[in-house]
């Protein structure tokens, strides 16, 4: 797998399988044209390397002209394989000289490398079996000394997201929601928002990509909510509605696109742009969905990307006493450097060692104070989960590598420490209230993020301890 080619000749090169982890594979081993054989009519690219999509029937080709480059299925209605390989190959050295192939043109590209196994030795399998589930209950919170403090209302106009089912539909998603922000007036929406991943064809960690998906279906910013598949993954459209129904969730309250079903890009956009000008209350029945959350008390996800020192770690953990006594909810993952932290612990009375109360994106669960299990060692990973939990905000005590696309990430430290969200400074005892104005300010939107100015967002879905590429 991407071992370079060292002479001209045929190699047959060791790949997962997975078309998109192939490619990156192909092109790490010295490719410089790709040609993507399709029945189904991919519209995937590669972002340096341009992609000649030849489809296999004129049927499809017909219904896909605009995001394909070869119709391969001329030769079943008689078209001489001696002309259509000549055509073929003129294309493709046009292509390869210079000309733009339909997928450079349409100016997006995904790009999937083949990730191992995490797990090294066999016995460590047999351990993971043996460990309980989270029991989803919050921890018990003991402290008598929380602040009074006013976290603010939820935000007035809530976010119309657009959430792809797979790699390959994830990079239209961005493109339309990107359009939709420029060209929408008036909306009920405040913008638009995708969350874009890497996964739906070779995903084999089912329950960390289901969790994760139906938890920001029914996120507290999440007003309106459209599934955009490309239309040949395995999670697609009617994949989606199986499972929705089976946690509960009411279909008629979502959208539904397909890039190849719908006819190519431009007419799945057109479709998306149509739903969401329909939805002008958010959800058809607000009142209908008991999983959504709109309205609920806050919760807040709270990280720190290093042990917090006294003062502030007291700080946090009379924010976390304030926001739980008054029907909120805490979320931090494991792992998180504020459960290391001896004041906080002491201050909310938690003693002995804390196990998760919540799976990965676990999205049901009591209010209260959790520790959600975080599987991964990717910041990424980890904040993707969390938002998954219903996260409307998270907080992190120290500087963040990057922030969320959906849920605001405020990055909070020392005064003269750095650039932040909030300098903590001046008399301890007014941090707590500090920190709340901070929520406060940012739920009415009268506080942009330091990451959503920098544009420094991420998302990407963890596979876990036992995902491996298909």
């Amino acid at each position: 797998y991407s071992e370079p080619m060292v002479a001209p000749g045929y190699y047959f090169m060791d790949s997962p399988g997975n078309d998109l982890e192939s490619i990156a594979g192909q092109v790490g081993s010295g490719c410089n044209l790709i040609f993507f054989v399709t029945g189904n009519g991919s519209i995937t690219n590669f972002p340096f390397v341009p992609t000649i999509k030849v489809v296999t029937t004129s049927e499809r080709f017909t219904q896909l002209q605009s995001d394909m480059d070869v119709d391969a299925g001329r030769y079943l209605t008689g078209t001489p394989m001696d002309e259509l390989g000549a055509e073929t190959f003129a294309q493709m050295l046009a292509v390869a000289s210079g000309e733009l192939s339909v997928g450079e043109r349409a100016g997006h590209a995904q790009l999937q490398i083949w990730r191992d196994w995490r797990l090294g030795a066999d016995e460590t399998l047999a351990t993971l079996g043996e460990q309980p589930a989270p029991s989803g209950q919050p921890l018990a919170i003991t402290t008598t000394t929380a602040p009074e403090l006013d976290f603010g209302a939820p935000p007035a106009q809530p976010v119309a997201l657009i959430l792809p089912t797979s790699l390959c539909s994830g990079q239209i998603a961005r493109l339309a929601a990107e359009r939709f922000n420029r060209a929408a007036t008036d909306s009920p929406y405040s913008r638009f928002a995708t969350l874009v991943h890497t996964e739906g064809c070779g995903v084999t960690t089912q329950s960390e990509f289901l969790d994760t998906l139906l938890g920001y279906m029914v996120h507290p910013l999440t007003g309106a909510c459209l599934l955009l598949e490309h239309g040949c993954e395995k999670t697609h459209n009617h994949y989606w509605q199986g499972k929705m129904r089976d946690a509960g969730l009411a279909l008629a309250d979502y959208g539904w696109a397909s890039i190849q079903g719908d006819g190519g890009i431009e007419k799945s956009m057109a479709r998306v742009w149509d739903w969401f000008a329909a939805q002008s209350e958010g959800f058809a029945d607000p009142s209908g969905s008991p999983t959504r959350r709109v309205g609920e008390p806050l919760t807040l996800g709270l990280l720190a990307t290093a042990e917090p020192e006294e003062a502030a770690a007291l700080a946090l953990a009379d924010l976390v006493a304030a926001l739980v006594g008054q029907g909120g909810s805490v979320i931090v993952p494991e792992g998180a450097g504020v459960l290391a932290s001896a004041p906080f612990r002491q201050r909310l009375g938690l003693s002995g060692a804390s196990e998760p109360t919540l799976r990965y994106a676990g999205w049901r669960y009591p209010a209260g104070l959790h520790i959600m299990a975080d599987p991964s060692v990717s910041w990424t990973e980890t904040l993707t989960g969390l938002g998954a939990t219903g996260a409307e905000l998270m907080l992190v005590w120290g500087k963040a590598f990057n922030g969320h696309p959906l849920v605001p990430l405020l990055q909070v430290g020392a005064e003269g420490a750095g650039e932040w969200d909030l300098a903590l400074a001046g008399d301890p005892a007014g941090w707590p209230t500090a920190l709340a104005g901070l929520i406060r300010a940012t739920r009415a939107w009268t506080h942009t993020p330091l990451a959503m100015q920098q544009h420094n967002l991420d998302f990407q879905i963890t596979r876990g301890l036992l995902g491996i590429s298909l």
